[in-house]
């Protein structure tokens, strides 16, 4: 089971050359190499790789999917940029903030002109040991992104 994204064209941010390419490589490898069922894979590119999308597909075809049975393999590709920023809380301040950027972060898309914000890695966390519980802890996940070094285990 795998959810693969690559971005290249952001909305905010600088564009990239290779990483929608990447993650169609990694799919290719999954079907032709590892016979990975098809149904098996989700991908998401570029104006499919909203923050919305992401995480929807991540939970949905991931932790809720019934036909994931324990222990089976999981893979979560992300090609595209990454970004670090101070930890907003107070207990730990000299802490940082590790992020994935979708391709929609900074947009304005909500009524109240709040502005997309990036996938955190609090946010990766927090979803990691949710699927880990439910599904499998036979998780596999490539950050191929700048910041990526401090991710959780």
């Amino acid at each position: 089971w795998a959810v693969l994204i690559g971005i290249d064209d952001y909305e905010h941010a600088s564009r990239l050359n290779g990483a929608v390419k990447d993650a169609l490589d990694v799919r290719d490898y999954l079907l032709g190499s590892l016979h990975v069922p098809q149904e098996h894979i989700r991908t998401l590119t570029n104006g499919d790789a909203t923050r919305k999308r992401i995480l929807d597909t991540l939970y949905t075809f991931l932790r809720d999917n019934d036909n994931i049975e324990r222990g089976d393999a999981v893979l979560v590709y992300f090609a595209g940029h990454g970004t670090t920023y101070p930890s907003p809380s107070t207990e730990c301040p000299s802490e940082t903030v590790e992020a994935i950027l979708p391709r929609d972060r900074g947009s304005s898309r909500f009524p109240t002109g709040k502005r997309t914000p990036d996938i955190s890695d609090r946010e990766i966390q927090l979803f990691m040991g949710e699927l880990r519980d439910a599904k499998s802890e036979n998780i596999t996940v490539i950050l191929d992104c700048c910041f990526s070094a401090g991710s959780s285990n």
